[in-house]
């Protein structure tokens, strides 16, 4: 599970550490990655975890921002009231990675999961849920296609191209309209 905080975590609502502890009582195997911009906010992440209590810090790593990893999470987490990360959040939708968080108004929709503000216990139990294999491939799917319908306008207009009987060259290549213009 990645933790995406928000910048400036001096100054920014972030319910990070309580929702480590929180998560932590529900999931005690699961490594977390705690994201944080290098400097201070990378000092604050580590001193919040070595004040949580005994357990609550356990496999979970802080990274920068900047760090590279090799590692594919199995959920984004953001614990902030700001938008944080957001070419993260869409590289991760295309990736049918899900990101959960408190509702900011930027994560896709359906199936965002944006959480009521200040309801670290629903976070907890959305991220508990999203573990399970089966639920977090069915949101990451349909967050991916949300996305792509979003961001690809020959996505979203595969259906007028078959009812217009367009070829996939006069598309751009769209798999649709070609696979229309086959099919006829």
């Amino acid at each position: 599970v990645v933790i995406s905080t928000p910048s400036g975590s001096w100054e920014a609502v972030s319910h990070t550490a309580e929702f480590v502890a929180r998560f932590r009582r529900r999931a005690t195997d699961v490594p977390m990655i705690w994201l944080a911009d290098p400097g201070e906010d990378e000092w604050l992440a580590k001193h919040d975890l070595g004040h949580l209590s005994e357990g609550a810090a356990e496999r979970v790593t802080v990274w920068r921002r900047d760090d590279t990893s090799t590692l594919r999470p199995r959920l984004i987490v953001r614990t902030g009231y700001s938008p944080t990360d957001p070419d993260l959040v869409t590289a991760a939708a295309f990736e049918q990675i899900p990101t959960i968080g408190f509702e900011v108004g930027d994560l896709p929709s359906p199936p965002s999961h944006a959480i009521g503000p200040f309801d670290v216990e629903a976070l907890v139990e959305k991220t508990v849920e999203l573990l399970d294999d089966r639920a977090r491939k069915e949101c990451g799917a349909a967050l991916a296609d949300a996305v792509r319908s979003h961001l690809d306008p020959h996505y979203q207009l595969g259906p007028l191209y078959d009812v217009l009987g367009v070829t996939g060259e006069a598309t751009g290549g769209s798999d649709q309209a070609a696979q229309s213009a086959s099919r006829r």
